[in-house]
């Protein structure tokens, strides 16, 4: 009903964030540090809607690993996607790789490996690989394969001499959300240093990504930029600043004023074409608009020291 809208409208903070982009007086949006992911795409679907061609979102998460870096697709969305759905998702992960200057090499993962297995689950890979050899044949990619195949190429030429898959993977596309979730959670505890990024929302028609409730400071600092750098990115270079709403609040943020938090995300901006100085962490300031300067966002590598109010 119009009076339940608008109770919903005056304390939903993600569906006044998303009607904030949807009515123009934001550019993207952050959202998700409490509640479930569903609940909050449940009103970016509602408000945004999937970007023209997508037929389903999903979600991508980074972990900077000691000497890699690894992409796992799809970590919150879809439950056990279909084979249509898991080579939709893998051609919009390798977007959104190519767009941050990374070449995808995909691994479609599987408990079986290349035929070892004819289970529901394995044969689904398969389908995926020959969707995606005849929709995005120059994407690198292969499966279905075993994780350590995945990651090791002297392993996978042993198996697989002909696997078309050269060098390590840096995406790993998972049958189903347990695999992908569980992969980057013990990944990210164990050997990430609890540093990661996103997840990235696939699918949806505007910059926004939904975050976790485990976020830390330092991953909503690094989709802060992300959400900054897609927003921008469209545009020209005489329009430096992109709106961004943050629990349901007008943030504005011009992307010369970012200078981001670790080296990789600093690479991340300038293959995007937005230098933000060097690549040693540096104070990251949001500047704000109707917001008192004590809420101004600071950061200077992982906890230092945080600069003083403006006068």
């Amino acid at each position: 009903s119009v009076s339940y809208a608008k109770i919903e409208m005056r304390r939903r903070h993600t569906l006044i964030g998303a009607m904030m982009i949807h009515m123009g007086a934001a550019d993207a949006m952050i959202c998700g540090t409490f509640g479930t992911h569903r609940l909050h795409l449940h009103y970016v679907d509602q408000v945004i809607g999937r970007r023209p061609g997508a037929t389903v979102y999903g979600a991508m998460n980074i972990l900077m690993l000691p000497g890699r870096q690894v992409a796992i697709v799809d970590t919150h969305v879809n439950i056990d996607p279909s084979a249509e759905q898991v080579a939709e998702l893998t051609v919009m992960a390798a977007e959104q790789l190519r767009r941050l200057g990374v070449v995808p090499r995909v691994a479609l993962l599987s408990h079986s490996n290349f035929g070892s297995s004819d289970a529901p689950s394995a044969l689904k890979m398969r389908e995926a690989l020959a969707l995606l050899h005849q929709r995005a044949p120059d994407l690198k990619v292969d499966g279905e394969m075993h994780a350590d195949c995945a990651l090791d190429p002297a392993m996978r030429r042993t198996i697989m001499p002909n696997s078309t898959l050269d060098g390590e993977a840096n995406l790993l596309v998972c049958p189903g959300i347990d695999a992908a979730n569980i992969a980057y959670n013990l990944l990210k505890t164990t050997a990430g240093n609890n540093v990661a990024i996103g997840p990235i929302l696939l699918g949806a028609a505007r910059p926004l990504h939904i975050l976790t409730a485990s976020a830390t400071v330092r991953r909503i600092i690094n989709m802060t930029a992300l959400a900054v750098l897609d927003a921008n990115s469209p545009r020209q270079p005489g329009l430096p600043l992109a709106r961004l709403a943050v629990e349901g609040r007008l943030l504005r943020i011009g992307v010369d004023e970012l200078a981001l938090d670790g080296a990789e995300t600093s690479r991340m901006a300038e293959a995007l074409g937005h230098p933000v100085g060097s690549a040693a962490a540096q104070a990251v300031v949001a500047r704000t608009e109707g917001w008192p300067a004590a809420t101004y966002l600071a950061l200077r590598g992982a906890d230092g020291p945080v600069p003083p109010d403006d006068p």
